[in-house]
């Protein structure tokens, strides 16, 4: 049967998979956002390449979501046709464990005689552990922020330097920069993104959980989940935030006229790319997470997939190969 061996990302994580019989000389590797990831994938591709000059690395094309890549993946251990890496969200591991996909990366681990050297210190490699074995290696930390558009913000009356530090002055500079104009909006909470990540923030922020520790029953269903319900409630009656999709809120940033994101700080880059001159973006941080995969079939392959992950993952290339917004795992 197929197994994936899985690397693991903060946010995202990549993923080892026994694929079909192939070359040994090359490896293929799956990743989403490919608007976001394609140049630290094709770095990563480079060095990996000029260190194994013997071995190719072979992308498949980006998946769309986190959500497509879960089902693409689930479809191709059907059909025997998994990546050797694939880069995935944090959130799905327990889906490929309890199918028996990955393959777990200890043997690897125990082989090392200076593991910390890598940089992975057990909270991160925790992260990719599921019934006590290792399935992935951190690779990138993304975390929620709000992104100002300072123009905005000084025309509706606020200060750009004292950007508000609570929920309720945030509402009420949101409404004054919707006023400015028919055009305007003053906020966007981006809470349908993928894997209600942000949503979910609302209640770990405040010591929340999901679920409880069975994994079976919802456990926000208490004050700290009614909270973040009316939180939402009071973005739209208080921050006038309208009913606009994801890619309606990006793009109402990338032209000036929304005030506020509050997303994913792994957006900053697009968002600075294709807003050039027309604002100045600041952002803020708050906590947040991303992962990998692999696959192979014999060991000496499973050798080459685990360098790959690697190079992609560990200390050895954090410095040179960075994605704008996004934290080196290690750090």
């Amino acid at each position: 049967m197929k197994r994936l061996a899985l690397l693991v990302i903060v946010v995202s994580f990549m993923v080892l998979t026994v694929g079909p019989a192939m070359a040994a000389t090359e490896i293929v590797v799956a990743y989403p956002y490919p608007e976001m990831f394609d140049t630290p994938f094709n770095l990563i591709k480079e060095k990996f390449e000029a260190e194994h000059p013997n071995i190719k690395v072979k992308y498949e094309p980006g998946y769309k979501n986190y959500e497509e890549a879960t089902q693409r993946l689930l479809r191709q251990a059907i059909t025997k046709q998994l990546p050797d890496v694939s880069f995935q969200g944090i959130n799905r591991l327990r889906i490929y464990v309890e199918r028996d996909l990955p393959i777990p990366l200890d043997p690897f681990i125990a082989r090392e005689k200076n593991w910390s050297k890598h940089g992975l210190n057990d909270a991160m490699v925790a992260v990719g552990s599921s019934g006590g074995k290792v399935y992935g290696f951190p690779f990138a930390v993304s975390t929620p922020v709000v992104m100002f558009n300072k123009n905005l913000v000084h025309q509706a009356g606020g200060d750009p330097a004292n950007f508000p530090s609570t929920w309720p002055e945030i509402f009420k500079l949101a409404s004054k920069i919707d006023d400015l104009g028919a055009k305007i909006y003053g906020m966007h909470y981006v809470w349908t993104i993928t894997g209600n990540w942000m949503w979910q923030a609302l209640i770990v922020a405040n010591c929340g959980n999901i679920l409880d520790s069975s994994e079976r029953n919802i456990a926000f269903n208490d004050a700290v989940g009614l909270k973040a319900f009316q939180l939402l409630d009071e973005m739209v009656k208080k921050g006038k935030m309208h009913d606009l999709t994801q890619a309606d809120a990006y793009n109402s940033m990338y032209a000036g006229s929304l005030g506020m994101l509050i997303t994913s700080v792994a957006g900053l880059s697009m968002i600075e790319q294709k807003g050039v001159g027309k604002f100045e973006a600041i952002n803020v941080r708050h906590d947040g997470m991303t992962w990998w995969f692999e696959s192979r079939d014999s060991a000496d392959d499973m050798q080459i997939v685990d360098e790959m992950i690697r190079l992609a993952s560990t200390k050895k290339s954090s410095d040179s190969i960075r994605i704008k917004g996004l934290t080196p795992e290690m750090r």
